[in-house]
């Protein structure tokens, strides 16, 4: 499941030089070779991905979180939990979030330059 869930998120129609994925990790179980088998094969797309796993993992979902946006660069956060399908990842399409990203993109970048 882990798998499918980073491919549906490496294909996102957005340009790759603009967004990063973070998968926030505190298994301690063959997952982190799952996550970091998929993830290097995800970076030969050249799509920014990476694991972060804290030193302690305390407070639960909201200590991950928390750990994750102190590390994060974007101006737009979408947190997906890991059972879950970013849609449209057999139809590769724009799908509503993308296209509600591109047009707050657009709208910033024309605010920017009045």
């Amino acid at each position: 499941m882990v798998h499918r869930l980073l491919w549906s998120a490496a294909v996102i129609d957005y340009p790759k030089d603009r967004y990063e994925v973070q998968v926030l990790d505190d298994s301690n179980d063959e997952t982190i070779d799952l996550i970091n088998n998929a993830i290097a094969e995800i970076r030969k797309q050249d799509v920014n991905m990476y694991a972060v796993r804290r030193p302690k993992r305390i407070d639960f979902k909201a200590g991950a979180l928390a750990y994750g946006l102190n590390r994060a660069n974007g101006d737009y956060i979408a947190i997906f939990d890991s059972d879950f399908i970013i849609p449209n990842v057999d139809k590769p399409q724009p799908n509503r979030n993308d296209l509600t990203l591109k047009q707050r993109d657009a709208s910033h970048q024309a605010s920017e330059s009045s």
